[in-house]
């Protein structure tokens, strides 16, 4: 079905999802995540100076767009020389407070097999949280 502009319409599910762009906006790095052996750690575990953070919202059950980001992410490191760990960090974070350190631990072991750089097998940080410290991150970066 489409609307008067002739757009397709959007499925129920991604009514309201979206980015909004917070580029003046800073991360709290004393948000609580869980990382994928079940430790908790804080955000600031992950940001250090003079080295930049791609930082991904997905979910680690996503049959598809999730999956297609996280996907893109091991494609473009293949164009690139830099390394992840020593020249930027990746860091993943479910959005769903379901998913779970299990869960995050199989998705990281298939990207860093995916990826086969020398190197760089514990430097996908793939994080799972509570619905608080979720909701604080996302609002953050502008994710709904």
């Amino acid at each position: 079905m489409q609307d008067g502009n002739l757009k397709p319409a959007l499925p129920n599910a991604l009514r309201g999802v979206g980015i909004d762009q917070r580029l003046d906006r800073q991360v709290s790095l004393d948000l609580l995540f869980r990382d994928e052996a079940g430790r908790q750690v804080p955000l600031s575990t992950f940001f250090h100076a003079g080295k930049p953070v791609l930082l991904a919202p997905v979910y680690y059950r996503c049959p598809m767009l999730c999956t297609q980001i996280l996907n893109g992410v091991a494609s473009s490191l293949k164009a690139v020389s830099l390394n992840p760990g020593r020249d930027f960090e990746i860091v993943a974070f479910s959005f769903d407070p379901k998913d779970t350190p299990e869960s995050a631990a199989s998705k990281t072991r298939m990207y860093v097999i995916r990826h086969r750089r020398a190197n760089t097998g514990s430097r996908w940080q793939l994080l799972t949280g509570d619905q608080a410290n979720i909701q604080a991150l996302s609002e953050a970066i502008g994710f709904h």
